[in-house]
C-alpha cells in the first residue's frame, strides 16, 4: 500500500508531496494485472482487485 508519495518536475524541480489517508491507501498495482493467470494466488488477486 501506498502511504506516501513524492513528485519532482524535472523542468523546473519543483517538489510535490502527497501523503494519503490510512483507511483508504491506494494499491499500487492491482496484483491481477501483473501476474498471469495460471499463477496460483491469480484467483485471490481477482478478488482483491
Amino acid at each position: 500500500m501506498l502511504k506516501t508519495s513524492m513528485a519532482v518536475g524535472l523542468r523546473d524541480l519543483h517538489v510535490r508531496y502527497r501523503d494519503y489517508a490510512s483507511e483508504n491507501l491506494p494499491l499500487l498495482h492491482p496484483r491481477d494485472q501483473v501476474v498471469a493467470p495460471d499463477y496460483p494466488s491469480y484467483a485471490k488477486f481477482v478478488q482483491l482487485s
